[in-house]
């Protein structure tokens, strides 16, 4: 009997903990529906240019891709009504935009953080023309900004046909002008690249009068490394505007010609 009575006794401690997470949860709940129900206070867009020198969509431009995916100017909305998740899968899909994240600070303001994709050059040939990134997506050109990357022109479709070899060459041209992107020396050095019809690589440099025979792209890494040797040891004996082409092709060495 003693037992059952202790069993029985009423644990005031465990309901008035119960009752006061309930009243938790319902302040809570108010504070949540009080919060999405009010509006925006204000905007900050931040655009990352991705190491890059200008912004290929402005925050003109991110409102305009957030507001056609609303319906409404977010501005004037409640925040119950933004889908911000759906909000950033409509930024990265669009062309310039590789990462988008937002946010909702304590104040009720919007954050709107953006990464924008880098492009690595620039192919132009009649009747196509659009920027690389680099990681081999083809982009549009931007009404906001020219991006400063080398210009590849000549017989571009040898590298953009759907056959396996073309695809190889492709991502062999990509990891090629990441490399020069990546490289400060070769970077400012390398203006243009034009393509013939055997599908090797000219090279144009921003200064003197060479050209620069590449050939394919076989070894790329250890001919540009070749390159920047002469340009950096070799002119100061050789100078500028002494001969009209530079070969790369041959293995460890360069052949000039006038």
């Amino acid at each position: 009997m003693k037992f059952l009575k202790k069993n029985m006794e009423f644990d005031y401690r465990k309901v008035v903990s119960v009752c006061f997470a309930l009243i938790l949860l319902m302040v809570g709940y108010e504070a949540i529906q009080y919060k999405i129900q009010d509006r925006f206070n204000r905007f900050e867009i931040k655009i990352d240019r991705n190491g890059t020198d200008r912004a290929l969509l402005d925050k003109k431009g991110v409102m305009k891709v957030m507001r056609e995916f609303l319906g409404f100017d977010p501005a004037v909305s409640n925040i119950e009504e933004v889908d911000f998740r759906g909000l950033e899968e409509k930024l990265e899909s669009n062309p310039y935009i590789d990462e988008a994240t937002i946010y909702l600070d304590a104040r009720n303001n919007l954050h709107v953080l953006i990464t924008q994709r880098k492009p690595i050059a620039r192919f132009k040939t009649s009747g196509k023309e659009f920027y690389m990134t680099d990681d081999g997506n083809q982009i549009p050109l931007s009404s906001s900004a020219t991006m400063r990357v080398p210009i590849v022109t000549g017989n571009i479709d040898h590298f953009l046909m759907q056959t396996n070899e073309s695809k190889m060459l492709y991502r062999d041209l990509v990891s090629m002008l990441t490399y020069c992107d990546q490289d400060e020396f070769l970077s400012a050095l390398i203006e243009q690249i034009d393509i013939d019809y055997k599908g090797e690589l000219v090279c144009i440099p921003k200064v003197g009068k060479e050209q620069i025979l590449f050939g394919n792209l076989t070894d790329y890494q250890e001919k540009l490394e070749k390159l920047k040797k002469y340009y950096e040891w070799g002119k100061s004996e050789d100078g500028w505007n002494k001969y009209a082409y530079l070969n790369l092709a041959y293995k460890d060495q360069i052949a000039l010609g006038k």
